[in-house]
């Protein structure tokens, strides 16, 4: 969760957020390293993954399973776990978004729907 606290300053009072970057060609780069100096030095908790396009894929199993299901719903993440009706379609898009990132030769882990669930 996160709120305004005062004009220009964020409060984040969830997990701590980190930010998740890397070139598309997955090598490693100088313009990389001169970004993830200037989000350390802004205080930004930052990760440079391996393979950038399994993390995009891996975020927006989270973002358009949850988001999709909860518009659909009106219901918050927890009840759509909790609910034995939105627990299946909310699995059943999770399989599809992986199927499609599998699809178009995203190496995602063969677990990644679960975890996101």
């Amino acid at each position: 969760m996160a709120f305004q606290q005062a004009p220009g300053h964020i409060r984040h009072t969830g997990l701590e957020p980190t930010v998740a970057f890397g070139e598309l060609d997955r090598r490693p780069s100088a313009r990389l390293e001169r970004l993830r100096q200037a989000f350390e030095r802004a205080g930004v908790s930052v990760r440079i993954p391996a393979d950038i396009h399994v993390a995009m894929w891996e975020k927006f199993l989270f973002i358009a399973s949850l988001s999709g299901l909860g518009a659909v719903t009106r219901a918050p993440a927890g009840a759509l776990r909790a609910v034995p009706e939105t627990r299946a379609l909310l699995v059943e898009a999770l399989g599809e978004i992986a199927a499609v990132a599998r699809a178009l030769g995203v190496s995602l882990p063969a677990d990644a729907a679960e975890r996101t669930l």
